[in-house]
């Protein structure tokens, strides 16, 4: 008998509904198993607990390297919606909706993009970012419905890509929210940690599945550990290539950060003078006539010209400081 913690995920689909009980649905998953080879970690003294626990890591670059494609194929689908203004709303619960808006809530400050262009949604709302909301996972409706609101409080009802992001890949909210974005037409992502074919069968309909295979955990179930890590370095990728292919970077230099503070505020200086060589007094110069855009300072500097003509060139370039750069050389 399917108990209804294990199918309310499968209620907002008509799809065919797996015949096992939770307790078999999670005993099956990889990230629930027990790890061998950290199975005496209570024997070991701390330096021994400490590598044990650095080996793992050092596993989990390989699986995520392991699914480069999917990855890629990710941000294929990213690039051309935030170009034309849309978003990327990731949706967890957990450790996973944390990192989710954790990625979303650094791209302003670094990329100076609005905040609207990459949010995140967690099961349980604001207060699950700082103290767990037990049972806000299991509700597929519920994410369904903040899925909904998001979208709606965006302005971005029919122009959004959503990527979901589960270890397990069975979290009912992400899949609720995962098969309202299919159902709306939306472009879906879904990152988990499990086995591809064992994901794939709870969401058929997502179009790029994610699966960095990291297998059991080095505490058993504690899924903020390895899976986290995949997750946070497959959602680092994700975004920061992302804002690299929309020219947000000047080679691997920042050209759009925001100067929210006095570090950022030299960092821009340092960036003006490296890229185009002049001098501390005239990197501040344009960087206040550009009213603290790097880019048009870039510009300024580059061609001796006022922050008007900047904009217009890189406005005719897409945003694009090389594109600009070299057009003239």
């Amino acid at each position: 008998m399917v108990t209804e913690a294990s199918a309310v995920h499968l209620s907002m689909s008509d799809g065919p509904q797996p015949q096992s009980t939770l307790f078999d649905e999670l005993s099956a998953l990889a990230t629930e198993g027990i790890n061998p080879r950290t199975a005496a970690i209570d024997r070991a003294d701390t330096a021994d607990v400490v590598q044990m626990l650095l080996d793992e890591d050092r596993r989990i670059l390989e699986a995520v390297q392991a699914v480069a494609p999917q990855i890629t194929q990710a941000i294929d689908t990213v690039v051309p919606v935030l170009r034309e203004g849309g978003s990327l709303i990731y949706v967890g619960a957990g450790t996973s909706g944390r990192l989710g808006i954790l990625d979303a809530s650094e791209m302003p400050p670094t990329y100076g993009v609005p905040p609207t262009m990459v949010r995140g949604i967690i099961a349980g709302g604001t207060e699950a970012v700082f103290r767990s909301v037990e049972g806000a996972e299991d509700n597929a409706v519920a994410g369904a419905e903040a899925l909904a609101t998001e979208l709606q409080r965006a302005h971005h009802a029919h122009h959004a890509v959503v990527c979901g992001i589960s270890a397990s890949g069975r979290t009912p909210f992400v899949l609720g929210a995962l098969e309202e974005a299919h159902r709306r037409g939306l472009p879906t992502i879904f990152i988990s940690t499990n086995h591809h074919d064992t994901v794939r069968a709870y969401a058929p309909y997502v179009d790029t599945l994610i699966c960095a295979h990291i297998g059991p955990e080095p505490i058993a179930g504690s899924t903020r550990m390895n899976s986290g890590t995949a997750q946070k370095l497959i959602l680092n990728t994700i975004t920061t290539a992302s804002m690299v292919r929309l020219g947000k970077t000047y080679g691997n230099v920042m050209v759009d950060l925001q100067l929210t503070n006095e570090k950022l505020v030299q960092r821009a200086h340092r960036i003006v003078m490296s890229i185009t060589g002049v001098e501390y007094a005239r990197a501040t110069e344009v960087l206040q006539g550009a009213g603290g855009s790097v880019k048009v300072a870039i510009v300024m500097a580059a061609f001796a010209c006022s922050d008007i003509e900047a904009r217009s060139l890189l406005d005719q370039h897409h945003g694009s400081v090389r594109a600009v750069l070299e057009s003239i050389t």
